[in-house]
């Protein structure tokens, strides 16, 4: 695109290269917020060529293009994010799993920093065995990555979820005896819940 004074310009998403005509032959970069540019950065003026942000090929006045801003500020809601029929939801509401703290009590002391909640520990072996995930760090790149998941763990968007270290070391110190425990107590609820 060619700019005031013969500059020939190209747009890139935050910059913005000139070259300008003989005899200078200069070429410089700018911010697109700053205003050390002498063309207009706001977009072609009426009558000359568009050019897409990303392949700098000219595209048809018309052909429309996604901007992606980012934004300062967002409203989102998980529990809106998830559908009502999702098995997270069928989950939550057909099972209280309050009783994952009483199973899990002695292995825990009265002095020392607070842990991970062991619901949440118990709710990411679940989502495992039920999407067939058998490594943990996984099991926590997925819990990361899939809305529906946060929202039955009980994190928010911006909240760090557990490090797949934390199961590690819980999985060892709850040994196979209080797994066999849950998973009974699972199935007898759903199971009561039809």
């Amino acid at each position: 695109m060619n700019g005031e004074d013969g500059a020939r310009v190209m747009i890139w998403p935050d910059w913005v290269l000139i070259s300008c005509q003989p005899p200078s032959w200069t070429i410089r970069w700018c911010r697109r917020q700053r205003a050390c540019c002498r063309t207009p950065l706001d977009g072609p003026q009426s009558g000359q060529p568009r050019f897409s942000p990303t392949s700098q090929q000219e595209v048809p006045p018309l052909m429309g293009s996604k901007a992606v801003e980012p934004k300062l500020y967002l409203s989102f809601s998980l529990d809106a994010a998830v559908p009502a029929n999702h098995i997270v939801r069928r989950l939550a509401a057909a099972v209280d799993f309050g009783f994952v703290r009483s199973l899990t009590k002695q292995h825990y002391s009265n002095t020392g920093q607070p842990s991970v909640d062991p619901v949440v520990l118990f709710k990411l072996w679940l989502l495992g065995y039920l999407f067939n995930i058998r490594s943990e760090r996984r099991l926590c790149e997925e819990a990361g990555l899939n809305l529906a998941w946060r929202w039955f763990l009980g994190y928010e968007l911006d909240e760090a979820l557990p490090d797949h270290s934390v199961l590690t070391k819980a999985r060892r110190r709850f040994g196979t005896r209080v797994y066999e425990l849950f998973f009974k107590q699972i199935v007898q609820l759903c199971e009561q819940r039809g």
